[in-house]
């Protein structure tokens, strides 16, 4: 079973942090996270990407990296699926006000 060491993983970020202007505290993050109203926007794709790619990689050998996981998410989430998504009925809705066309044949277009 996979656990978060979450003192350790705090230092590794801070480590890689090359930008920040001060150390972060555990404290911080957990009233943070408590301030949060939609946990699903609590980090981005990439992150869950780069959290996918370790957990595999704890329990294997195979050396996924989080880039390799997002190019097999994207071959397994087509259009199909995205399409069924309230953000797609919102995007149509929106293109359909302004007489765009956002979607053509279950693509994205480049407008």
């Amino acid at each position: 079973m996979l656990t978060l060491d979450k003192q350790n993983c705090l230092s590794a970020i801070m480590k890689r942090s090359g930008n920040k202007k001060r150390e972060v505290e555990h404290k911080e993050i957990v009233l943070k996270i408590k301030d949060v109203d939609d946990l699903f926007n609590l980090c981005n794709g990439h992150d869950f990407q780069k959290a996918f790619a370790l957990c595999i990689n704890a329990n294997s050998n195979k050396g996924i990296n989080d880039k390799r996981v997002g190019e097999t998410f994207r071959l397994a989430y087509g259009f199909e699926n995205f399409s069924k998504t309230d953000l797609y009925k919102q995007l149509e809705k929106w293109a359909e006000k302004r007489s765009v066309t956002l979607f053509d044949s279950g693509q994205v277009s480049a407008a």
